[in-house]
């Protein structure tokens, strides 16, 4: 901006400048002038001759038409950068927007409930929307098996299907800004043996699984969950759950 308002000064000065020779030459007009030759170059004329052009190319281009030009030139340029910048201002303002106010869906542990004559384990956990606009379309899949080992192996196979479409087995909802929701995940019916090594810290619970949903800018989101679950042996004490190394992310 402060070459261009260089280039308009000089534009001004130089037409102020012809001006002002031209009110000389006016003044002076009762004097006879001497005769120009125009085989001889301005200086040899006496200095008569005002020159009001350049040579460029050989061609004589006038001075304050081309800087009116060159001015121009340089301000529809600085324009479009101006465009440019405000274009790209009001997309990073829209995407931070959406960042602020988009769905964000958590899972969290809750508790569990113990297999019984009349009931497998039942595993609870809290589906939390913590963004400030609605999440549609809101499936839940969840999945327990039984581990020997507490470590869930690098490159598990976490992959799961949905339930066939016109089934009926699927479920599909909505959530609130800040609403919970408990999903609960049951669990096989444990033999004797099973039921003494859970207690005894020789197998574990495996609860994994996904809730897929769209935000109100129709962008398809993931959010993947996984934990062990350690049994302890008194009823009294409460289960750890742990989050695994992997599958635990969200997009």
């Amino acid at each position: 901006m402060r070459f261009l308002f260089i280039v308009l000064f000089m534009l001004l000065t130089t037409h102020t400048g012809a001006q002002e020779a031209q009110g000389l030459v006016a003044v002076q007009g009762n004097h006879t002038a001497p005769a120009y030759d125009e085989s001889k170059p301005n200086a040899q004329n006496g200095g008569e001759e005002i020159s009001e052009y350049w040579a460029l190319l050989g061609h004589r281009l006038k001075i304050t038409d081309s800087l009116l030009v060159v001015f121009t030139l340089l301000l529809f340029f600085a324009t479009v950068a101006l465009w440019w910048s405000t274009r790209r201002l009001v997309q990073g303002a829209d995407k931070t927007a959406e960042r602020q106010l988009r769905a964000y869906i958590s899972v969290d542990s809750q508790t569990n409930s113990r297999q019984s004559k009349n009931q497998l384990f039942h595993f609870y956990l809290t589906i939390v929307n913590n963004g400030l606009t609605p999440a549609n379309e809101v499936r839940i899949l969840s999945n327990v098996e039984i581990l020997s080992n507490p470590i869930v192996p690098i490159g598990f196979d976490y992959s799961m299907n949905a339930p066939p479409a016109g089934t009926g087995l699927a479920s599909v909802t909505s959530m609130s800004p800040r609403q919970m929701m408990r999903h609960t995940t049951i669990g096989t019916r444990l033999s004797s043996q099973q039921l003494r090594e859970l207690v005894r810290g020789k197998l574990f619970f495996h609860v994994r699984g996904r809730v897929s949903y769209e935000d109100m800018f129709s962008h398809s989101r993931v959010t993947n969950f996984s934990f062990v679950i350690f049994v302890a042996p008194d009823k009294r004490r409460e289960t750890v759950w742990h989050r695994t190394e992997e599958h635990n992310n969200s997009s």
